[in-house]
């Protein structure tokens, strides 16, 4: 079984996100694997303690990867560019979820055990205010 542990993601402005290999000497990674899909350059990568990769882009996609392959990477259509991620996996009872902003002011939220359910979602059509607590 792969060890996130030991990995590093990284994306460069570039449509790809690239697995760094890092156990072995952290000054010299070696790349375990890249995965392109987006159209548009990456804007944030997240790994998963269960083998899952989670990219966003500003192609309008979050992208969900099976590290081990035993998985069609999912594709998960958002309103705007997808600025940026977070990740809560599952654990024990808890559901997993993946977080996700937009440019579009917009925060998404997907339950990792049923990506083909709508999401569950916060919009805005302004900015916010400076201060201003967003709930």
């Amino acid at each position: 079984m792969l060890r996130i542990l030991h990995l590093v993601a990284g994306s460069r402005r570039a449509n790809a996100v690239k697995l760094w290999h890092v156990r072995e000497n952290i000054a010299a990674p070696k790349l375990f694997q890249e995965f392109r899909g987006h159209l548009e350059k990456v804007n944030e990568a997240c790994l998963m303690e269960d083998n899952t990769l989670v990219t966003v882009s500003d192609d309008y996609f979050v992208h969900v990867y099976n590290l081990d392959g035993t998985v069609q990477p999912r594709h998960i259509s958002f309103d705007s560019s997808v600025l940026c991620a977070a990740v809560r996996p599952a654990n024990g009872a808890q559901i997993g979820y993946i977080y996700a902003g937009g440019a579009d002011y917009s925060i998404k939220a997907y339950r990792i055990d049923n990506l083909d359910d709508q999401a569950i979602h916060h919009d805005r059509t302004t900015p916010p205010e400076p201060h201003e607590c967003v709930t």
